[in-house]
């Protein structure tokens, strides 16, 4: 009897695991249909693949991602842009490698969650649904493809919650080996990205509740339930360093900087009306999850969870709230969202409507398929003939030309065209005082800008630096672009630039263009 009930739960095992694969496949497809189109180029990936490229080529004589004027060094947050620029790299140097990158992040991390529901005793059925309404969340979907690291630690701490389950199972080596692999997932969480640090009470949650089960089975705490992750987590930590150990004071420092500074823009963000303006902003990605979220928190099996995950929101609060820190507390929510619905479907229909289990969980799915499938790939249809990259790079060619030029772009969108072409590319990635400005476009043959961000006093700098008035150059399109071209979910047309040009010292132009 015990191997037919064995047998039975493995077939159930393996056909929500097919089911989910074929499930997450069409996702992925849909997700990739308009991936070269939406968005255009985000600041966020190009400064994610610049990290990555600078860790691979630390004595570059140029940047993308200046901080100040100076070059940017390798820093402790490495292990996610290297991934990026590796997959740029692998991708023939096309920005629909790094964004591929985030979207298999995106279907690892559903992954996880589904091991780690069904490790947690989730029926199921509920364990897929609630898998795949992470994968098409609008909000995480939106970081995604739009080339962020956000998956891979999200990904990294679910799997590591999984491993501490998985070491309930058995004893001895086994679990050791299992307790040993969540703690080594935990440590390079940071690696990946400094926000995940915010992921580590989840796992620190899941080996407290390890320990519970522990003692009810063995009769006594044991304290190796916490010891062996330690000792993974400083392992991995210790090895993930090596090549960046003479970094690890100076990028703590920015660290802590970082989050200081986070905090002031809090304080100096305005009243709780803007606060709460910002949250409302964020959650309405998927208020249906954040309210299942919200019941879940209060059944009592899960009251460590829904404690870390009210904790984290409030340090997410008070230092600064926006869309893809939120991300970060999606993990805490997994369980919470099961527990959700799984109380709804002890609730009675009234007037023989459907079991409120099934209304919000439709409702949750249909609006982020509305969202993420719907209204993101018809606004990149709509606006198709004026998100042509080869059209950027064909005009940028003929303004500029191929070859080493050093180019200052303003507009974030040059960067993978300035790549392909083999410029040598300088951006700030903070504003600068005037002074420190001509330091950087002192070092540059050419300035593009973007014509309505350009004031009489920064044509003014240019001119006594040694720059020509500047042209106005737009992208050959097959339809003429609309006049008005307003930022829409995240995204805008390419161009116009204003390109600047150094002139030489006869009074000529320093730099004639290829075409």
């Amino acid at each position: 009897m015990m191997n037919l009930s064995e047998d039975k739960r493995k077939t159930c095992g393996r056909r929500c695991l097919l089911t989910w694969a074929t499930l997450a496949a069409i996702v992925f497809l849909v997700q990739s249909w308009t991936l070269h189109l939406t968005p255009t180029v985000w600041q966020d990936e190009v400064e994610i693949v610049e990290m990555g490229r600078v860790f691979l080529d630390p004595g570059t004589p140029w940047s993308a991602a200046l901080i100040g004027d100076k070059n940017p060094q390798p820093a402790l947050r490495y292990l996610g842009p290297l991934m990026y620029e590796m997959a740029y790299r692998w991708s023939g140097g096309s920005f629909l490698g790094p964004r591929l990158a985030g979207l298999l992040g995106g279907v690892l991390f559903s992954l996880a969650a589904l091991l780690w529901l069904r490790s947690r005793g989730v029926a199921e059925g509920m364990a897929l649904a609630v898998a795949l309404l992470l994968l098409i969340d609008p909000a995480f979907e939106r970081s995604t493809r739009g080339g962020r690291a956000d998956a891979w630690p999200l990904f990294c701490a679910v799997l590591g919650c999984w491993c501490v389950r998985q070491s309930s199972a058995g004893g001895g080596a086994r679990r050791v080996r299992w307790l040993l692999s969540a703690g080594g997932l935990s440590g390079i969480l940071p690696l990946l990205w400094p926000t995940a640090i915010m992921l580590w009470p989840l796992i620190l949650i899941e080996l407290l509740e390890a320990m519970g089960r522990r003692k009810a089975a063995v009769g006594r705490t044991e304290a190796s339930t916490l010891l062996w992750p330690l000792t993974g987590a400083l392992a991995a930590i210790v090895i993930a360093l090596a090549p960046v150990w003479s970094l690890v004071i100076p990028s703590a420092i920015e660290i802590l900087h970082h989050v200081q500074w986070d905090a002031a823009a809090t304080k100096t963000g305005g009243s709780s009306l803007n606060l709460l303006s910002s949250v409302f902003a964020v959650l309405r990605y998927s208020p249906i999850w954040f309210a299942l979220a919200v019941i879940g928190g209060f059944t009592t099996e899960n009251r460590l969870l829904a404690l870390g995950f009210g904790g984290v929101l409030l340090l997410t609060l008070a230092t600064r709230f926006y869309l893809y820190r939120y991300l970060y507390i999606l993990p805490y929510m997994i369980p919470l969202v099961a527990a959700g619905i799984h109380s709804l479907s002890k609730t009675k229909p009234a007037l023989r409507l459907p079991q409120p289990r099934w209304c919000l969980t439709g409702l949750a799915v249909l609006w982020a398929c509305l969202l993420s499938f719907g209204v993101r790939n018809y606004v990149a249809l709509q606006e198709r003939p004026w998100r042509d990259h080869a059209a950027l790079v064909s005009l940028m060619e003929k303004e500029i030309g191929r070859g080493p030029h050093k180019v200052y772009i303003g507009p974030i969108d040059l960067y993978y065209a300035g790549r392909q072409l083999g410029w040598q590319m300088f951006r700030h990635v903070f504003g600068l005082p005037e002074a420190q400005m001509e330091q950087v476009y002192g070092r540059c043959d050419v300035v593009v800008r973007v014509p309505y961000e350009d004031p009489p006093e920064l044509q003014a700098q240019l001119k006594k630096l040694g720059f020509d008035d500047g042209a106005t150059v737009h992208v050959t399109y097959r339809e003429m672009p609309p006049e008005f071209q307003k930022v829409r979910y995240g995204s805008k047309a390419y161009g116009p630039y204003r390109v600047y040009r150094r002139l030489s010292s006869s009074g000529g132009r320093g730099l004639e263009k290829s075409g």
